[in-house]
């Protein structure tokens, strides 16, 4: 398939794992050029190994995207190495579902504000772009009630919300703000 990404420049948040890992192999075979982070170096330097095995190319960078600074600068350095950034996704969760208290900050941190942090970051490089995307990652738990509603599907919906007030003042400004919603099946939580 051409989804016709060939040399776009596409930052990926947890890229490491599951729905993440896949997401940054999908724009690697789609010609894009990837920088990703997480947190476990180890994972970080196996991602990149396997990519360049399938014939791509992608960097990883170890971040906790709880540190706002930190998360911050890795855009930053991750532009200026590419030259500019065309598209960026906010895939990261803690999936702190137990509703204690600890969780809610957790969530709040991990899901909510990075993902509102990277958005930050990136908009004034996806607006020099001119085909500037912001994706984020919610949850079908973000769109109705269900047995994680506690802090995790709280954040997923409140991203839901955050992203769509993006959709509606970036779009003058040459930026599209999507969600990518996806089901208790594709996480492996049963309910």
């Amino acid at each position: 398939m051409d989804l016709q990404l060939t040399g776009s420049r596409v930052l990926v948040t947890g890229g490491t794992r599951g729905i993440g890992r896949a997401i940054v192999e999908a724009f690697v075979d789609e010609g894009a050029v990837v920088e990703f982070c997480a947190r476990d170096a180890a994972e970080i330097e196996a991602t990149e190994k396997a990519i360049a095995e399938r014939g791509g190319r992608a960097a990883g960078a170890q971040l906790d995207v709880r540190d706002g600074p930190a998360l911050t600068g890795w855009v930053e350095v991750a532009a200026g190495r590419l030259g500019g950034v065309d598209a960026v996704v906010a895939n990261v969760s803690a999936l702190a579902i137990p509703d204690t208290e600890e969780n809610w900050y957790t969530s709040f941190e991990v899901d909510l504000m990075h993902t509102v942090r990277l958005a930050k970051a990136a908009i004034p490089h996806l607006e020099g772009s001119g085909q500037g995307s912001i994706v984020a990652v919610s949850s079908v738990s973000g769109r109705e009630s269900d047995a994680v509603s506690g802090p995790y599907g709280t954040m997923k919906t409140a991203i839901v919300g955050y992203v769509s007030g993006l959709a509606m003042q970036l779009a003058g400004r040459g930026v599209r703000a999507n969600l990518v919603v996806d089901g208790a099946l594709t996480r492996g939580i049963q309910l």
